[in-house]
């Protein structure tokens, strides 16, 4: 990045860390606060080191910190003056000191740019994992990925005649598609067939959303390339809000939104499903009202399902990009909180639009002992279509 440019960013970050009155109430809503309880990995401590980097320079001191910041964005929420702490955590990483990464993290990150390779090597990793260190297993949530694995393919229905010269949806399911996606991606698919929309499903197009995490330059793909007169929509909640940012706002439709217009429009009918439904809004997800609003009104579009709310924190279930894998204690923490929560709400199914949290949240509640499906929303409304 050229001099003027980070001399820009320093500015910007200078003033929004300026902005911070110190008064302490996002504290309690800080994921990683709530587990290190160290005023230096609290939002006003981090914002008070990085107007320190940005005067001074990139400085090691207190960096672990930085590393430690989920960039969740639930400072925010709860911030009196509306501080954009993740704007300033952006600014940092991208212009100073990227998050550091352990070497399963990095190696992860390297193979998400080939799908294929991750997909195999990810399908030996489940076959495997009982050979393998607990804590290994753990950190790389092989359980929670082989309980993705194992949702196949939805129940098939007979798909509908698409109308010639319809316009063509295509879904966004990126690197992902084969492995954290695999059951969402058929469900997709199979509401499409039902409903008789032209359905095409993109597993070449990477949004970057892991190196932008990072603060690490993007090797996402162009999103000029993407077929630009067919609907987007994306599978994923942080891909949803990468693409967007790296293209038209507008450009790409999250997957609630999508479902929720679908089932609005009355094209399909909902057999009854008895079920309480906690359902989970990633952070990425936080920033898309329009897709929370969406994702509420889906599972209340299904009969007899009813819509278990979890407690507002720790908010963020400790994926959070490759975060599960270069802090897995942290991460670790999170995650078997929500668990516990799940649990105690006497939930029959977990909702999450986000692939990376489900798997989370699936290996922190087979470490727990129990059986709770989580799972996609296309999935729950595919396994609710009426059949003939």
């Amino acid at each position: 990045m050229n001099d003027v440019a980070t001399q820009a960013g320093n500015d910007e970050l200078t003033q929004i860390a300026a902005q911070c009155v110190m008064c302490g109430l996002c504290l309690p809503h800080c994921p990683s606060y709530r587990v290190e309880k160290n005023e230096a990995d609290s939002p006003r401590g981090r914002l008070a080191l990085m107007a320190s980097i940005a005067r001074n320079g990139a400085e090691a001191v207190g960096a672990a910190s930085l590393d430690r910041c989920l960039a969740c964005g639930a400072c925010e929420t709860v911030c009196p003056p509306k501080v954009q702490f993740v704007r300033a955590i952006t600014l940092t990483r991208k212009n100073h000191i990227p998050a550091g990464e352990s070497r399963i993290g990095f190696a992860t990150r390297l193979l998400v740019r080939t799908p294929l390779l991750l997909a195999a090597m990810s399908r030996i990793a489940v076959r495997t994992r009982y050979w393998l260190p607990r804590s290994l297993r753990r950190q790389l949530n092989l359980d929670g990925i082989a309980c993705t694995f194992r949702e196949g393919r939805p129940m098939s229905t007979t798909p509908r005649l698409c109308a010639r010269g319809k316009a063509v949806t295509t879904l966004m399911a990126g690197c992902g598609a084969r492995v954290i996606e695999h059951a969402a991606t058929a469900a997709v698919e199979l509401i499409a067939g039902a409903c008789g929309q032209a359905l095409r499903v993109d597993r070449v197009h990477c949004c970057g959303a892991l190196d932008a995490h990072l603060g690490i330059a993007s090797h996402g793909t162009d999103g000029s390339s993407r077929d630009a007169t067919a609907t987007m929509v994306s599978i994923n909640t942080g891909c949803a809000t990468q693409w967007r940012e790296r293209a038209d706002p507008g450009s790409t439709s999250g997957i609630a939104t999508w479902l929720d217009t679908i089932l609005a429009e009355g094209q399909l009918t909902l057999a009854p499903q008895p079920l309480r439904v906690a359902l989970h809004i990633p952070c990425s997800q936080q920033v898309l009202t329009e897709e929370v609003a969406a994702m509420r009104r889906l599972i209340g579009r299904v009969p007899g399902a009813e819509l278990v709310a979890l407690p507002a924190n720790p908010h963020c279930c400790g994926a959070a990009g490759t975060y599960f894998l270069n802090q897995p204690a942290a991460a670790q923490k999170l995650s078997n909180e929500i668990a516990r929560q799940i649990i105690a709400l006497r939930s029959d199914l977990v909702v999450s639009a986000n692939g990376g949290c489900r798997i989370q949240l699936a290996q922190a509640l087979h470490e727990s002992g129990c059986s709770i499906r989580v799972i996609h929303p296309a999935q729950l409304i595919a396994e609710s279509i009426c059949r003939p």
